[in-house]
Order: C-alpha cells, then structure tokens, then sequence
C-alpha cells in the first residue's frame, strides 16, 4: 500500500510502477484543480476519468451535496437524499415508483 500524503489517497495496486504514476498524476491533477478554482472533489473526478475509473459519491444526504457532486462531474450518488435504507419489500415499491420519476435528479 502507499499513501499520497498530499491529498490523501490510499492505493492497494499489483504493480508498484503504475501505483507511483498514478500518486504523481493524482498530487497534479489536485492541484491543477485548485489552481483553477476548482473544489478537490473536482481533481478527484478528473483522476478518476484520466484512470478511465467510474466516480460514485456516497452518503449525499442534501441537495447541496447533489449540486457539488453534479457540478464536480459525478456521475452517479447515492444516500438518504435519495432513500434511508428498507426492507426488500419496501425497495420494489420504491424502485416501481421511480419508473415515474423525472431523471433529472430531482425529488419531484
């Protein structure tokens, strides 16, 4: 495992070569997106899609954690935003109910 100290990104890879490429293109990439105003959830994605890595962010409880994760390029969340955690049963109704629903991200 190593850790880049910088911003905070733990790695279990197979091969020690392509884990230092990928620590020193993520210590850039972070600061990159700060330099540019950028939020660090931003670099975060942009490591991710330079990785060709798929972003999912977890525990958007707000409508302000949907706007910054949507916003940052995210492109799937979940969380108590979305739903609480239910019994199996409870879950089909609530995923037939979601045929319905606009998939703009809205609760509406």
């Amino acid at each position: 495992m190593s850790i880049s100290t910088s911003i905070g990104i733990a790695c279990y890879p197979d091969d020690s070569d392509t884990l230092q490429a990928l620590l020193s293109f993520a210590d850039k990439a972070m600061f990159h997106a700060k330099a540019q105003g950028g939020t660090t959830l931003r670099g975060i994605v942009d490591i991710a899609r330079a990785s060709d890595m798929h972003v999912v962010a977890e525990g958007v409880e707000t409508a302000e954690q949907l706007s910054a994760a949507r916003e940052a390029g995210v492109e799937l969340v979940q969380g108590y935003y979305y739903a609480r955690p239910m019994p199996l049963e409870a879950l089909i109704d609530f995923l037939q109910a979601q045929k319905t629903r606009p998939e703009d991200g809205s609760k509406d």
